[in-house]
């Protein structure tokens, strides 16, 4: 449905992009306090007074109070800016950024299982990245990026500890469904296509939002294969036409890691997920993979350009 006429919907790309940092801090900035105050109240966990609380991983009561804080996060810095922001700058949000529209079927399927097939080349992506090295004189800010990817992984770690279906369930929505929504409507629904506005350039648009993509994440050594996962989001999103083929794949990505975490700790899992594609035995899967992968983009991109084809 059509709405009135925007307020801001004069400002340039760039400044859309100074009022989306604007709201981003303060979305996230109310949504964090929001977070911590019912955490503290909801879970017993002296949050407030006490930011060391939050360390002690051991404590169930901890991990669930900072579950639910990562969830207020996530919804105050991804999903809230956006959709304020394309409220503020265009006639439909909901059509600016992506969500309107759907794509054909084909399109979702060709998309989950490049996802799947993604898994050898992403971990082989994670090797490469980890042998990049900084330049000798910058070996302190290397030790910093090591020491924070530690404490990311510990935090990781403890949160994917799963005793329950229910605990199943908390994960895939936080680690999963809210990450994969707000994420896209941020980075390829609203960022991407500023920068393609303000470059001129789609690809040039595409890159820049999936390095910032990338970079917020805040995991250095994991900087390159999300990175690529970033543009191939980016692409999807264009030959598509629509947000929801990238919400999808991000779904699959992030829920995947969930499943197979569960699926491990119950020794369910008949292979290592994280491991495959980073031996050198598996160069073989890789390579298949990644033509594979190739094949389903085109199909993608074909029949998108058919798609424009009818539509004009």
């Amino acid at each position: 449905m059509e709405g009135q006429d925007p307020k801001f919907a004069y400002l340039t790309p760039r400044a859309k992009l100074v009022l989306l940092g604007a709201i981003i801090l303060v979305s996230s900035g109310f949504f964090v306090i929001l977070g911590s105050v019912l955490g503290s109240w909801i879970y017993d966990v002296n949050i407030m007074e006490d930011p060391n609380a939050l360390n002690d991983l051991d404590n169930s009561s901890t991990l669930s109070a900072l579950k639910l804080m990562q969830i207020f996060q996530h919804v105050g810095m991804f999903i809230v800016p956006p959709l304020v922001l394309a409220y503020l700058v265009s006639q439909n949000p909901l059509k600016s950024l992506g969500l309107v529209k759907t794509a054909n079927i084909q399109a979702y399927i060709y998309s989950g299982l490049i996802i799947f097939l993604a898994l050898p080349l992403i971990n082989w992506m994670v090797v490469i990245n980890g042998h990049l090295a900084l330049p000798e004189f910058m070996s302190s800010i290397e030790i910093w990026m090591k020491e924070t990817e530690e404490t990311a992984k510990r935090f990781t770690e403890s949160f994917l500890i799963m005793s329950t279906t229910q605990d199943l369930a908390v994960n895939l929505l936080m680690v999963a469904i809210i990450p994969a929504i707000g994420e896209e409507l941020l980075f390829r629904g609203l960022i991407q296509r500023l920068f393609i506005n303000w470059t001129r350039s789609v690809h040039w648009g595409i890159l820049i939002a999936s390095i910032l993509f990338s970079a917020l994440h805040m995991q250095f050594f994991g900087f390159l294969p999300r990175m690529m996962l970033g543009i191939l989001f980016g692409y999807l999103f264009l030959w598509s036409g629509t947000l929801w083929v990238p919400i999808l794949c991000h779904f699959i990505n992030n829920g995947s890691a969930v499943v197979f975490a569960y699926l491990e700790q119950r020794d369910l899992m008949w292979f290592n997920a994280e491991n495959l594609g980073a031996e050198n035995q598996d160069t073989m899967i890789t390579i298949a993979c990644t033509i594979a992968i190739s094949g389903l983009l085109y199909l993608i991109y074909k029949k998108g350009k058919e798609l424009q084809t009818i539509q004009v």
